[in-house]
């Protein structure tokens, strides 16, 4: 069992030591970071290990996972007082359980047959943790089951598909992916992200998975390849470590396009396969796309319409086949 208190001084002396990493970074994830979740910063970078602790173990009564995760308190208090929001919430969250089943090319005859459809397809024991308290979602015999959850089985079997043994996700939210793809067996995987957010990564997947299993930057254990190993965004462009497929998932385009190339610089020669799961041009959103930037490469690839979420596009560069030569498919 997890000792949750140790648990939060590892996680409060890895932000105070890489949270610079993030002041100054030119998305808008800076400006929340200094918002919503100030108090949150504060925190860490100010508080008790028991405060942290508490912060980290009861998000809904905190601003920790504003912007990715449904669990903060505006967004709980919203499900919990307006019938409307919550109802309509529970039916983007139903629909989103047929829409997995059926990518996964799997009857869907009710929710609690397509959830059971979904287990059989994963190919893994599947669960949907809850440990935190207070989660709003559709409750099932496996756990309740909120949006993010829907995404991360589509993209941990996406992973899978492209033959990942060793993966690196760019921005990860709460560090769903890394927990299914865990279990799939995709077991030496590695996040980039601010240090707030990794935070909350950390101690999800500590708490889901075994401390044991999370692997912080700046500790020893860091260096050994293998479990979750969990980083700021300046460690990519400091390191050479390779990976068998790179994801992006629902956060390239909400960066200012020089990160988002510098990014696709850095993993150009790493990787063999990159996976991008973002929203298409919206003006008024992201004045860019992944294909302009791959275009701009002359990186050719293959683009389908994102199954799990409308106005998105899953795209697939072979970037293996670049650098040998070959001629791609687009």
């Amino acid at each position: 069992m997890t000792d949750r208190t140790n648990l939060a001084g590892r996680l409060q002396a890895y932000y105070q030591r890489t949270y610079e990493d993030g002041s100054s970074t030119d998305s808008f994830w800076a400006q929340i970071d200094n918002g919503p979740r100030g108090p949150a910063q504060r925190i860490l970078l100010h508080g008790s290990v028991a405060e942290v602790a508490a912060m980290l173990a009861d998000p809904v009564g905190n601003s920790l996972f504003y912007g990715f995760e449904s669990l903060y308190t505006e967004q709980n208090q919203r499900l919990r007082n307006e019938p409307d929001y919550h109802a309509a919430d529970l039916a983007q969250t139903t629909d989103h359980i047929l829409t997995l089943a059926r990518a996964l090319n799997m009857p869907r005859h009710g929710v609690l047959a397509a959830v059971e459809a979904i287990a059989m397809a994963f190919g893994a024991p599947l669960d949907f943790p809850n440990p935190y308290p207070n989660e709003i979602g559709v409750e099932t015999p496996r756990g309740i089951i909120s949006y993010r959850p829907l995404q991360a089985i589509y993209q941990a079997k996406r992973l899978q598909h492209h033959g990942a043994t060793s993966a690196l996700e760019i921005g990860a939210g709460l560090g769903r992916t890394a927990y299914y793809a865990h279990h799939l067996g995709i077991t030496d995987y590695t996040i980039i992200d601010l240090p707030m957010t990794n935070v909350a990564q950390a101690y999800f997947l500590a708490v889901t998975l075994g401390e044991d299993v999370v692997k912080l930057h700046g500790e020893p254990r860091f260096e050994q390849r293998g479990g979750i190993r969990i980083a700021p965004p300046s460690w990519l462009a400091s390191s050479a470590d390779r990976f068998d497929v790179v994801l992006n998932a629902d956060s390239m385009t909400e960066m200012a396009i020089g990160t988002a190339r510098d990014y696709l610089d850095q993993i150009a020669n790493r990787c063999r396969v990159f996976l991008s799961m973002n929203q298409s041009m919206n003006h008024a959103i992201n004045p860019f796309d992944m294909a302009q930037l791959f275009t701009e490469r002359g990186w050719p690839a293959s683009r389908e319409p994102y199954p799990m979420r409308a106005g998105y596009f899953e795209e697939v560069v072979n970037l293996g086949a670049i650098r040998g030569g070959e001629r791609l498919a687009s």
